[in-house]
């Protein structure tokens, strides 16, 4: 990917899954829905990954399908319980 064709090391690679873990953090702190907490979570998943030193092209994709596993998981949850909500208010 881009990061092997500029050589940049596996330390970089960690500090890159650090930096996405406290933006998305920090984004989650403002926001109002649990979006950005999935990020971060697989911005863990990266940087353990990065750790392995896995190449970079394998820690992206595994945080691309865990953040979209997990946002998924996440508005399913939401959805029942908004339902559930519902049906107990009588709506």
């Amino acid at each position: 990917m881009m990061l092997e064709a500029f050589n940049i090391s596996y330390h970089t690679h960690i500090f890159i899954w650090l930096g996405i873990f406290i933006i998305s953090l920090l984004l989650e702190c403002l926001s109002k829905k649990t979006v950005a907490l999935w990020f971060s979570v697989a911005a863990i998943a990266g940087l353990l990954i990065a750790m392995l030193r896995i190449e970079f092209k394998v820690q992206f994709i595994a945080f691309l399908i865990i953040s979209i596993i997990l946002i998924v998981i996440n508005e399913c949850y939401f959805q029942k319980l908004d339902i559930k909500n519902k049906n107990e208010k009588g709506e």
